[in-house]
Formats: C-alpha cells, structure tokens, sequence
C-alpha cells in the first residue's frame, strides 16, 4: 500500500506542479503585447497586395420568422487586383466559399482610411465610400457615414451608421489570440426587405488584416448573427 501511495503522489506533484506547496497552480495564460501602429503606418491594418489572401472561419445563424437555421464554412477572401487611387491603393478582392466565388468587394486604403467601395455577386457601390476605419487610429474617435448601397441583409438600400475606434483589445481567432484595433459600429438602413438595425464589431491587427468580426442584424421576422474568425493568411 505504501508503494502505491508513494507513486500516486509522485505523479500528483509532477503533473500538478505542486512543489513546496502540494497545490494545484494553473499555467498563467500568456498576455498578448497590444497592438501598436505609427502614425503614418496605418496602411498596415490591410495590406492590399495582389496575391494577398486571408482564411475565415464563418459561423451564420439566421431566424426567418419561427425557422432557425446554422452554418458553418470557410471563406477565403483573396486580392485579385489593384490599382493606384489618389495617394492610396483601391484592391478588388474576392470572396470564395467552398471553392467558388460568392461576391466580390472592393476597397480603398489610402492617408485617411479604410473605405468599403462596392459589394455583391454583381458589385453595388456604396455612395459615398463607407468607412472602415479612419486615420489616425485614436481610441474614442468618432465618425459616421450615411448612405446607400448593398444593406447588411444582402439587398440595395440605405442606411446610416455610427462607428467608434474602442482602441486595441484581445479577440480570439482560429490563430490563437491577437491584438488588434476594434471599432464597434451600430446602424439602422432600409432595404428591399424593410427595415433593420444592425451592430457590428471589426478587429484590425497592423501588419494582418482583419482578424475577427462580428454582426447582429434585427428588422421585422429577420434575425442574424455573423461571426469570422481568422483561420490564415498569406501575404506576398
């Protein structure tokens, strides 16, 4: 009996680190360094190069009156083309699901911001160009945008939106965990399927891309949760 006791306990320390203390002490998960971009260097939040390519892990939850339904799949978002715009770059990027191209988006990236251009399976431009986020990155900025365009819920309508740079924070991704700049963003549009509100919050990792976002969408029988999540991402 003794034998036994003695090896229970050997291994009891060992695998529990228990030491001098003989408790149990957790591994201390490793904090992440915030994320820190220079002014003049933002650009670095999207790097639009052709050939660039960021992996999605996409979870879709949608309810359609008393009908709930979930999905998961993988989306690969990847920089077709580009071409010069002012002092920035405009980068058309296509969006692929299960091998085939869903929808393609184009976006610019210049001294002032990232701006959304067009979206969908036939591109819809947004008028005027809607933000992503807006340079320099200040914690607590503010800015809107009102407009028209391809809604939240897939169709052509309008809409206005308000957005807030929170600052760097820790999200998790399908890479581990990151830092990255969030901006929350909230709204309300009309579209040809009525009314909505929406909020949304998008994670920018200088030197990445985005890592993480996610987005409610509420109107009448319509309800839908968005998440993605960065699984991978190469850039050229």
């Amino acid at each position: 009996m003794k034998r036994s006791v003695c090896i229970v306990c050997a291994a009891s320390a060992v695998l529990a680190g228990c030491g001098q203390s003989g408790e149990y002490q957790p591994t201390p998960v490793k904090s992440v360094p915030p994320a820190v971009v220079a002014r003049g260097e933002e650009r670095t939040l999207f790097p639009l190069q052709v050939g660039n390519q960021w992996v999605y892990t996409v979870e879709d939850q949608q309810r359609r009156g008393d009908q709930v339904g979930s999905r998961t799949a993988e989306a690969v978002f990847r920089v077709a083309k580009t071409e010069p715009v002012g002092d920035g770059i405009k980068g058309v990027i296509e969006v692929s699901i299960e091998g085939r191209v869903q929808e393609t988006q184009s976006w610019l990236v210049d001294s002032t911001g990232i701006y959304q251009l067009t979206a969908g399976r036939v591109p819809l431009a947004y008028e005027p160009k809607q933000p992503g986020i807006l340079f320099p990155v200040d914690t607590g900025r503010t800015f809107q945008w009102k407009g028209k365009g391809l809604m939240p819920d897939g169709t052509p309508g309008s809409g206005t939106l308000e957005n807030r740079i929170l600052g760097p924070q820790e999200v998790d991704t399908d890479m581990g965990r990151m830092s990255a700049f969030c901006v929350e963003t909230s709204g309300t549009f009309r579209s040809q399927r009525g009314q909505g509100k929406m909020r949304s919050m998008v994670w920018w990792a200088p030197k990445v891309g985005l890592v993480r976002g996610r987005m409610e969408l509420s109107g009448g029988e319509l309800g839908a949760v968005q998440t993605l999540r960065l699984k991978s991402y190469t850039l050229k």
